[in-house]
């Protein structure tokens, strides 16, 4: 095979390797361009053999020759999230929810604008815990199922309710960062979730109904 620019072509499947729906030309392509691409080679001119030694598959930016464009954010907050606010392809990072409008003017001064939102999802931080009350203790590893035994509801791994506050331990010591209950069942195991994203190194402090 010389080397050189070639296109893709039709052509009749002969084995199960082939692709069952090649391109005939990729500027009729309209999809999306992201995912896996493979290339598929077969030498007409059996039983000749060859190798490839490269193979690059490159995808032109469109025209933008007269054209600028700016982008803004909203809330305008998050402008700092933009890479480039007057790039045509820039990357965001937005901590929240947010909007972005960008605007389009050609050479002559006319403009149109168009918007899309990224939605953040709230992320949760779940904390697993491994305690035991003294005076609920059933035996080795277990506790008894005090809820239960006080009548409040019917659960047989159901100790208590407890509440568990994450704290600083630095700068402002003690700070409360988040707070969220949870049932500490009889292996003494809990888990514990925050509707927030927490990271580093805190204190925690556990506090428990104190039905007994």
């Amino acid at each position: 095979m010389a080397p050189g620019v070639f296109s893709p072509t039709n052509y009749s499947v002969n084995s199960a390797d082939e692709p069952i729906n090649p391109l005939s030309t990729l500027s009729s392509f309209t999809g999306d361009l992201n995912g896996v691409w493979k290339l598929f080679i077969r030498d007409d001119e059996a039983p000749d053999m060859g190798s490839l030694a490269s193979f690059q598959l490159e995808f032109a930016q469109p025209d933008t020759n007269g054209y600028s464009i700016s982008w803004l954010a909203n809330p305008s907050g998050n402008q700092s999230s933009l890479s480039n606010s007057t790039a045509f392809n820039p990357i965001v990072t937005p901590a929240s929810s947010t909007i972005y409008m960008a605007t389009v003017t050609d050479s002559k001064g006319c403009s149109n604008s168009t918007s899309l939102q990224i939605t953040v999802l709230p992320c949760n931080s779940n904390l697993s815990l491994k305690l035991f009350i003294e005076g609920y203790y059933a035996d080795v590893q277990n506790m008894l199922p005090v809820k239960m035994n006080q009548g409040v509801g019917n659960s047989s791994t159901d100790v208590d309710d407890i509440t568990v506050e994450v704290r600083q331990n630095a700068g402002a010591l003690y700070t409360l960062v988040a707070s969220s209950s949870a049932a500490l069942k009889t292996n003494g195991s809990a888990l514990v979730t925050f509707p927030t994203s927490i990271n580093g190194s805190y204190y925690i402090e556990v506090e428990i109904s104190k039905c007994d």
